[in-house]
Formats: structure tokens, sequence, C-alpha cells
């Protein structure tokens, strides 16, 4: 009977010792998440990332306009981030977490505040030619600056190649025949923030040879500056009697002497009408532009 007894005062102290340490564990308040941290992913999202606390099955996400709250619950989830979306630009949003495990909910989370990206230059748009590149883009409000960044087609040599005020930028440090990525970066006190990217190609070097080559019909219509023009002859003369005349100067309105001794004879071309009609006309003027053979 004793050694009943004896058993009976084991097990409750067993069952006593087990009670102080098990009990606080399973009755005791839930710890918040630990480690949250927040980025910018852009204009419009934010993403979340925290610690796993002990004892928690999920978490919930709060937002507040306002540091310290008050806080509104966004999100229920058993990961350990989230991305929330659907914000505002350039607008700061503050955070804190809470762990759950059924119906039991922890204290909030220390806080972190998250600003959202400014709105990036919108309508980008790039024309290249065999040695520029012309940029332009919608203009951005409250934007200190442009940045215009560029890389090769593959990503590598990304560098900023300029900065403007303007929504415009013509970029003349471009190879021809080579493929470039370009993105406007507007950048504001503490943040900036990139346009989607242009890609472009510029042109290549090339080498035009005209040539022509005149037809038959053409190459009858060239005359040559030494040819002698065609005189008729006066009424009652025969065409024998005529000796060809070559003109040593062409200019219109002044006289033109016929080469040989003749000094006498002279042509005059009339300016408007065509070589042989302007000596015709000219004839009328002067002297005889024939001579009779001796009877």
């Amino acid at each position: 009977m004793r050694t009943v007894r004896r058993l009976l005062v084991v097990i409750a102290v067993a069952a006593s010792l087990c009670a102080v340490v098990w009990v606080p564990a399973l009755a005791g308040p839930l710890r918040p998440p630990t480690g949250l941290s927040g980025r910018a992913d852009s204009d419009t999202q934010v993403s979340l990332s925290w610690n796993a606390a002990g004892g928690a099955t999920g978490y919930q996400v709060l937002r507040g306009a306002h540091s310290g709250g008050p806080y509104a619950l966004v999100k229920t989830t058993t990961a350990l981030s989230y991305s929330d979306g659907g914000l505002v630009p350039a607008t700061t949003y503050y955070y804190v977490l809470r762990s759950t495990s059924g119906s039991r909910t922890s204290q909030p989370s220390a806080q972190v505040a998250v600003t959202t990206l400014f709105t990036p230059p919108a309508n980008a748009r790039a024309s290249a030619d065999l040695d520029r590149v012309d940029l332009t883009w919608d203009a951005v409000a409250g934007v200190l600056r442009y940045e215009i960044v560029r890389s090769a087609s593959d990503g590598t040599n990304l560098a900023v190649v300029g900065s403007t005020t303007q929504t415009s930028y013509t970029d003349t440090t471009v190879a021809p025949a080579t493929g470039y990525a370009y993105w406007i970066r507007g950048v504001w006190t503490g943040s900036t923030s990139d346009s989607s990217p242009l890609t472009v190609f510029t042109g290549r070097r090339t080498t035009t040879t005209l040539s022509a080559s005149p037809t038959p019909s053409e190459d009858q219509q060239c005359r040559p500056h030494d040819a002698r023009p065609q005189r008729r002859p006066a009424r009652g003369v025969p065409r024998r009697h005529l000796r060809p005349a070559r003109v040593e100067h062409l200019r219109p309105g002044a006289p033109h002497r016929r080469a040989g001794r003749e000094p006498a004879g002279l042509l005059r071309a009339v300016p408007g009408l065509p070589l042989r009609a302007g000596l015709l006309a000219g004839r009328r003027g002067g002297r005889r532009c024939h001579r009779r053979r001796k009877s």
C-alpha cells in the first residue's frame, strides 16, 4: 500500500513539473515577426520581407498612411514576403506585421516606411541615323533633370551618356551599324526612376554610284562646240557659191567674225533664238555673208 502511494506521489510531481514547463509556452502570447524590411519596385508597388516567428502559422500585413498608424489590414499570408501594388507614385507608406496562430494574434512588429518611386518618363521614342540617335519623351512633374542611360544591345557597357532638363536629347557618340539600348532616367532629390528600355540600330555606311549612257537618239542631239553653223543661200544665189563660216565666239548680242581674212563679213547672233535662226536674223543688219564667184 505504501508503494502505491509513493508511486502516485511521483506521478503527481512529474505532472506538476510538466505543467510548469509546457503550459506557459502554449498559453503565452505569440511573438511578432522580426527583420521587417521594404523597398520600392516601381511608382505603384513596394515589396516587403521578414523573418519567421516561432509558433506562427500566418502573418498579417497592415499598412498606414501616417507613422504610428492607424493601420489597415491589406493581406494575410503564410509566406515570408509580400508585394503591395496599386499605390500612388512618390508617396510614403508605413507597414507593420502581426503573427497569427489559430485565433491568437501577436502584437505589431516594428514599423517600416517605404516610399514609392516617382512616375518614370513615359512615351519615350527613339530614331536612329548613321551617326546619331534622337530621343524624345513626355515631361514629368517635379523632376530635377533627366539622365540618358545607354548600353550595348547585349546589356554591357551600361553608362550615363548625357543629362538634360529638356524632353529631348541627341546622342552623337554612337557608331554606325551598331545596336544600342536606352533608358530615360528621371532624377529627383534622393530618388530616380527609369523609363522602359528603347532599342535602336544605327545605319550602315553605303556608297551609290550613278552613271548615264545616252541612247543613239539622245546622242544625236549633242553638237560639239566647234561645229560649223549651216547657212541658207540668198535668193538667186547657188548653194555652191557659199563658203562655210566658223563662228569664233557665241555671245548673244555680240558681233562674231568668220574664220579667214575677211574681217568685214560679220554675223550677229540674236538672243532667244536657236543658233541657225539667230545667225540668219542677225545677217540682215550686217554685210552680206557670201561672195559671188568672179566672172
